[in-house]
């Protein structure tokens, strides 16, 4: 992954020592079978890919961002952007995961994400409104820029968690 530094790979890879299953599954990307997962690991054959598709292409373009800042003193939630791109029945999906990012970066990467991805829906998910800030503070930033940015609050309390996973 692009957005991650040099050295995430191998913490994570001395973190994961002692699990071999769990390097292949979250280092490798390999769909190891896990009883109860909901899906086959056939599924993921043959599903990678270098590029996105070109703009002039068309498709639908979105950016989500669950900022994931945990609850009072949890530590170790993962913030994540995921990039789709649905186009000719396809889709495309990355993602940015980290778990060290703070509200600052968080707005940044929003911004350049928007400006790189260029897509047709970024949404935040804001249980609550806690997230308000951050659109708030994407918006400043864009403005300054100017961009015109348009965000979508997603207020995820209303779906069960378990839901909003899969």
């Amino acid at each position: 992954n692009v957005f991650l530094e040099p050295t995430f790979y191998s913490g994570l890879l001395r973190s994961y020592a002692a699990s071999p299953m769990r390097i292949r599954r979250e280092l490798e990307g390999e769909c190891v079978y896990l009883e109860g997962a909901e899906w086959l690991p056939e599924y993921f054959d043959n599903v990678g890919f270098d590029q996105w598709p070109i703009e002039s292409d068309g498709g639908i373009r979105v950016v989500v961002l669950d900022p994931s800042k945990g609850r009072g003193d949890k530590q170790g939630d993962y913030s994540a952007f995921v990039m789709l791109w649905f186009i000719n029945g396809m889709i495309y999906v990355d993602a940015d995961m980290r778990n060290d990012r703070g509200d600052i970066e968080l707005t940044q990467t929003g911004v350049e994400l928007y400006k790189a991805f260029n897509p047709h829906y970024f949404v935040i998910e804001n249980e609550s409104g806690q997230n308000d800030h951050l659109v708030r503070d994407m918006h400043r930033i864009a403005d300054r820029d100017s961009l015109i940015m348009t965000i979508t609050p997603m207020d995820s309390e209303k779906v069960d968690k378990k839901s909003r996973i899969r």
